[in-house]
């Protein structure tokens, strides 16, 4: 009787929690396909080297620039200026030459209206996050910065990150668009469950840059300096929703430690 009444609680916190949640994709690539994803030439479905040496999808770089190296995730349709997103990610062989690794549009023009998670084009490590016209905001994950006219607030600060070396790492991005010329955005990183970086009070979304009404798409991979070695980026599982499916309702009920309480106060 404990169990049920604990199971009750679960399922009931967990609907809760769910209510009014939109995913905007959700593939694992088992099917052997991207389904929504557009993958452009270098990118590939691979029936094996996932996780669990699943299907996945993978980039070959081996040449330096944007052309052929993007995965495209049209998000047009959803009329929204936040998603949570998460994947599980492997770099294959001596990465060169960095990439844009996640880039989100706010714009139809490349250089404007959009924020860029970087993989250091030199130093070939998860580095800095850059926003407004693409390259007026850099703010690496230190929070130290020497551009005084990009607003921001640091709430987590940390190392660059590297995620190099051949094993898989868990990505997660919480990702806020401002309001247009508003300083309300932000953004947060996890990696392996770690809370890495997380800034608040961004101005993300400038009204003078070609912006769109809305997130316009996401990218994977994107452009790189690459031009003298073959290297890999892997993913896989590969979420974007409108609420953090990693289990964000048990930072609010704490679920784990709740249940047993009231399972325990409830007649057998």
């Amino acid at each position: 009787m404990k169990w049920f009444a604990a199971s009750l609680v679960l399922t009931l916190l967990l609907g809760a929690a769910d209510a009014g949640a939109v995913t905007y994709y959700q593939h694992n690539f088992d099917d052997m396909s991207a389904g929504a994803l557009s993958l452009d030439t270098y990118w590939k479905v691979m029936s094996s080297g996932g996780m669990g040496n699943t299907p996945a999808i993978r980039l070959t770089y081996s040449t330096a620039g944007t052309p052929g190296h993007q995965a495209t995730l049209n998000m047009s349709s959803f009329n929204t200026q936040e998603f949570w997103l998460e994947f599980d990610t492997r770099i294959e062989g001596p990465m060169n030459g960095g990439m844009k690794f996640v880039k989100v549009f706010g714009s139809s023009v490349a250089s404007q209206n959009n924020t860029t998670f970087i993989m250091d084009y030199s130093g070939n490590t998860l580095n800095r996050v850059s926003w407004y016209m693409d390259t007026l905001c850099e703010l690496p994950l230190s929070g130290v910065t020497s551009n005084n006219s990009c607003e921001y607030t640091a709430v987590t600060t940390g190392n660059a990150i590297d995620l190099r070396g051949n094993a898989w790492h868990h990505v997660k991005i919480h990702f806020v668009r401002a309001d247009p010329g508003v300083a309300n955005g932000a953004y947060q990183i996890w990696i392996d469950g770690v809370d890495r970086a997380h800034f608040i009070n961004l101005n993300n979304n400038s009204p003078v840059s070609n912006a769109t009404d809305r997130i316009a798409f996401i990218n994977f991979g994107d452009y790189t300096n690459s031009n003298n070695a073959t290297w890999y980026f892997w993913i896989d599982n590969l979420n974007v929703t409108s609420t953090d499916a990693g289990g964000g309702w048990c930072k609010v009920f704490c679920v784990w430690g709740l249940i047993p309480a009231i399972s325990s106060s409830i007649p057998s």
